[in-house]
């Protein structure tokens, strides 16, 4: 998460002895073509900020307050209506006590390189262009990290008196520490993590000890067209479910688009997404259930679209290109501000599995 403060961060200044490439023999009689377009690197998919419940602020607010319906008031065994009377009979009035909000704060994040004139007129790829999308891409990745960290978090975990999010761990663990090589991921866990959500019993775990059921009854989420089930993974869980016949096989549930170009689609109605900032573990870490890991091993996490998490920007990211004559260079910077914030708990299922 970005800090209270404002962070701005500048690449070194870019110079010819940066961009010029390694040494070379060069022959004079034997001629040589450059070619102007760059053969990039890989970017990381970026997921998860496209499924949060987004907002922009506008000129002179600092924050933002989501309100939110925690969830309806019930009735039947755990009811919060007061009892029905019947006629000529004064009506039993109840308080609505179910509202609440949620704030976030945008912090600004900014970054910027230089590019020295030298540099542009000797090069011959375009170092501005180069420079544009380094920027673009990193203040993407860092909000869709935001995004994830926001999910991932175990502050609003469910309790034995309240819900919030769930978990479910590979094999027979019962926290991330007792997760061992072999716990990994199965489609098993797809059809229990749809019914966690859908369903109004919440469970939490005594971490190390068992999964016991909340006393108090959380949302049914619902699977729907505009807002589905997502779950994130990892590429190692990508792995494995491309290896499952159970899943491969579209002729096993009925869905003859889940694997195309390579890209996984969905599964018992669940949209499967494989994303890079899935959050990971590595051995011997720190857990966001805050014990500490045996092995390596991925976070996964079935959410409600729109409703897990809530992704507020304070400025949309910014491009100012901008001649530095005093320094014979070019600039390059980009300015945001954003933020994000768990928004309900309940609509969030934690799947702890090993890689191996």
């Amino acid at each position: 998460m970005p800090s209270d403060k404002m962070r701005v961060i500048t690449l070194a200044d870019t110079s010819t002895t940066e961009v010029r490439g390694p040494g070379d023999t060069v022959y004079r009689l034997q001629p040589r073509i450059w070619l102007k377009n760059i053969v990039d690197a890989a970017k990381k998919r970026q997921y998860f900020t496209q499924f949060a419940y987004q907002t922009v602020l506008q000129k002179g607010q600092k924050d933002i307050v989501i309100p939110r319906r925690r969830k309806y008031l019930s009735s039947g065994t755990e009811a919060n209506w007061l009892g029905s009377v019947g006629e000529n009979t004064a009506v039993n009035y109840t308080a609505q006590i179910n509202m609440s909000g949620v704030t976030v704060s945008p912090s600004p994040t900014n970054y910027g390189c230089t590019v020295s004139n030298e540099a542009l007129r000797t090069t011959a790829v375009d170092l501005i262009r180069a420079c544009r999308d380094d920027l673009t891409y990193v203040v993407g990745d860092e909000v869709d990290i935001t995004v994830a960290n926001a999910m991932n978090s175990d502050s609003n975990r469910a309790v034995a008196g309240a819900f919030g999010s769930q978990a479910i761990y590979g094999g027979g663990a019962t926290s991330a520490a007792t997760v061992a090589t072999g716990d990994t991921f199965g489609v098993d866990m797809v059809a229990k993590a749809k019914r966690y959500l859908q369903s109004t019993v919440c469970h939490y775990w005594t971490y190390g000890t068992s999964e016991s059921v909340t006393s108090e009854r959380k949302n049914p989420w619902h699977n729907e067209p505009g807002a589905p089930f997502v779950l994130f993974v990892a590429p190692e869980q990508e792995e494995i479910l491309l290896t499952d016949s159970q899943f491969v096989n579209a002729s096993e549930y009925g869905d003859p688009s889940v694997v195309k170009n390579g890209e996984i689609g969905s599964y018992l109605g669940v949209k499967i997404v494989v994303a890079n900032n899935t959050p990971y573990y590595d051995a011997s870490t720190t857990h966001a259930d805050g014990t500490t890991t045996a092995v390596a091993q991925h976070r996964c996490m079935m959410a409600k679209s729109q409703k897990a998490v809530a992704l507020a920007y304070g400025q949309k990211p910014k491009l100012y290109v901008v001649p530095y004559p005093i320094n014979l260079q070019t600039r390059l910077i980009i300015e945001q501000s954003f933020a994000a914030s768990m928004l309900q708990p309940d609509a969030i299922v934690h799947i702890n599995v090993a890689d191996a």
